[in-house]
């Protein structure tokens, strides 16, 4: 129910006819556009039981002082955020804003960090199962999925794969490695053969760049009779001493995981300090891309 936020020190309390104390969260008040204090019944159910006996009181408390509305502004969104890769894999990246304020506006600068982690358990080495690690990490070639049906910031190459053999633990954060203008950045994965392993397949970024090589991953719970292991990466980069003359340019160097464009007000806005976690990735034949909203500082 739409309606001004009310402002107090503490729930709204009383006690009912029977001398039970009864409270009521703050997060059910609002204040109309008469600027009368009332209760929002979808967020305060037994409303309906002590309508008669509340009103006097909200009525009594508003006049008072003791309950007031927020007048401040709502803030005002910075920055649309959305991760570069669209799909069910790019949810829960944080963008971590450290804020350095200055009397001079124009001279506060803000710091940012991009963390994406992704898991993908189960991965199989054979390509009869659905969880295939080709079918869902991709190719990026003509098929059978160049996209993949998990699609993130890691692809695998489209060689042969052995399927009777099972890659090398990696218990370690490993980087991939080798990202150029024209390369994407790459780690060869080995079979857990012994004494001698064999080049199984190669892991490679999801784009071209030198991005690519800030790509870590791990690669665990190798079970040889499930045939199945869990891969594990994880991409984070930061900038620094951003202002909003250059906030553009600097946050365009984290586009390998996250890109950043104008918020629906059409005009950048020097954002608060906060972790913004991006949300409503789909996967699909229309995969849609996770994104959030950075506010600006009041």
């Amino acid at each position: 129910m739409a309606g001004t936020t009310a402002l107090s020190n503490s729930p709204v309390q009383f006690t009912d006819l029977s001398g039970k104390q009864v409270s009521v969260p703050l997060s059910a008040l609002f204040f109309d556009a008469q600027d009368t204090l009332k209760v929002d019944p979808a967020k305060w159910p037994p409303y309906a039981t002590y309508q008669a006996q509340l009103d006097p009181w909200l009525k009594h408390l508003a006049a008072s002082r003791l309950i007031v509305p927020d007048k401040s502004p709502p803030p005002r969104p910075a920055l649309f955020l959305q991760s570069a890769v669209p799909g069910s894999m790019s949810n829960g990246g944080e963008v971590r804003i450290d804020v350095t304020l200055d009397p001079n506006p124009a001279n506060s600068k803000f710091k940012a960090e991009v963390k994406l982690k992704q898991v993908y358990a189960g991965l199989s080495m054979d390509p009869a199962s659905p969880s295939f690690i080709k079918t869902v990490l991709g190719t990026g070639g003509a098929a059978p999925q160049p996209q993949g049906i998990r699609k993130g910031l890691v692809q695998v190459d489209d060689a042969p794969f052995n399927a009777a053999k099972m890659p090398a633990a990696v218990a370690a954060p490993t980087a991939l490695a080798g990202g150029g203008a024209s390369v994407k950045a790459s780690k060869v994965i080995k079979d857990a053969a012994a004494p001698t392993p064999a080049d199984l397949f190669t892991l490679r970024a999801w784009k071209n760049g030198a991005d690519g090589d800030l790509t870590q991953f791990t690669l665990t719970h190798v079970d040889p009779a499930a045939k199945t292991f869990t891969l594990t990466v994880l991409w984070t980069k930061t900038v620094q001493n951003v202002t909003l003359a250059t906030l553009a340019a600097e946050m365009g160097k984290l586009a390998h995981a996250v890109e950043t464009t104008l918020p629906a007000t059409g005009v950048f806005a020097f954002p608060a300090p906060s972790t913004v976690v991006l949300s409503g990735g789909v996967d699909g034949t229309t995969p849609a891309r996770a994104s959030a909203v950075a506010l600006a500082a009041r």
